[in-house]
């Protein structure tokens, strides 16, 4: 039984990135199916990341750990670059109000289970990857409504509380695909509890 579960995970792992470019081809192409139900999306999240950490060795972990600089100086550049990027562009393409705040919104939630994806199919350091995102799913609850008022407030109201409580609430009822390192939840409910306006 055993070997026949290690034959099938080294078949999942092996074409692992052709089952993710089939998956988005038939999704672009027959939407509905994967439009039903939030929990059937968390569920391919979470299929995705099993994917992710079946590819990964400890020993690739072992070697983030022992340089974690490099992790700080990544996470740092992703909640420095990309949401003061996203408000520079915001104010060159003089984007509209809602517009402009949804574009600082997502470049204040860094790091995501595309990013994961993204890097191994380009055979880039997935570990690495895996390992931003996990910093940026723990700091995003905080850092992320507090970035999102700094630069989108002046434009619309931001209500920090709701959006870092909304955010919480999410990270410990989704926990279990969080810790195979994605935020995409807190994502895709932040403009929801951070913009009043947008209810």
């Amino acid at each position: 039984m055993c070997d026949m579960f290690n034959r099938v995970l080294a078949f999942y792992t092996k074409f692992f990135a052709v089952w993710v470019m089939l998956l988005a081809v038939v999704a672009y192409f027959f939407p509905a199916p994967f439009m039903v139900e939030p929990i059937i999306m968390t569920c391919f999240f979470a299929l995705t990341m099993f994917g992710i950490g079946a590819v990964l060795r400890l020993d690739d972990f072992k070697r983030i750990g022992q340089r974690p600089g490099i992790v700080l100086i990544g996470s740092v550049a992703q909640f420095t670059i990309m949401p003061l990027g996203a408000y520079a562009l915001a104010n060159v393409f003089q984007l509209p109000d809602a517009m402009a705040a949804g574009l600082i919104l997502a470049g204040c939630a860094p790091g995501a289970m595309s990013s994961n994806v993204m890097s191994y199919i380009a055979r880039a350091d997935t570990a690495y990857s895996v390992s931003l995102t996990t910093v940026s799913t723990l700091l995003c609850p905080v850092v992320t409504p507090a970035l999102t008022l700094w630069l989108a407030g002046a434009r619309m109201p931001v209500e920090f509380g709701r959006c870092s409580r909304s955010s919480a609430w999410w990270f410990c009822r989704w926990r279990w695909v969080f810790l195979f390192g994605t935020c995409s939840e807190i994502k895709s409910i932040a403009c929801y509890a951070c913009f009043p306006l947008s209810r």
